[in-house]
């Protein structure tokens, strides 16, 4: 059990009990993707991801590539993460893209499922 950090379960939006070390590092992996670079005081400004920057943009590829690489910067402060395995990108309209990552831990595989909107 991860000491001390509590379990976010979004879905039923409640905080309710302490996480395990393996949900600790998949919360810690979402919240970096999820939190704005340089927006924050409170963050380093190694922390974050920058996807807020590709709001408008409409080039397919660009933006591909652009949340690859925004993915990669955001996990490399975590030690924990071994390598980003696999980043699939799908368009659901025009604005909306659905990511699929796998992510290599100490821990084992780490999937997530994030929804940008560009």
């Amino acid at each position: 059990m991860a000491k001390d950090t509590w379990f976010i379960d979004w879905e039923r939006q409640r905080i309710d009990r302490y996480a395990t070390e393996y949900e600790e590092l998949a919360q810690t992996i979402q919240r970096a993707l999820m939190t704005d670079r340089f927006y924050y005081n409170i963050y380093t400004w190694q922390y974050g991801s920058e996807l807020k920057d590709l709001i408008g943009t409409k080039n397919l590829k660009y933006i591909e590539g652009a949340i690859k690489k925004d993915i990669k910067d955001a996990l490399v402060f975590e030690p924990r993460v071994l390598n980003i395995d696999s980043v699939k990108v799908q368009r659901t309209d025009d604005h909306t893209y659905l990511v699929n990552v796998i992510i290599s831990t100490t821990l084992g595989a780490i999937r997530k499922e994030l929804e940008y909107n560009v």
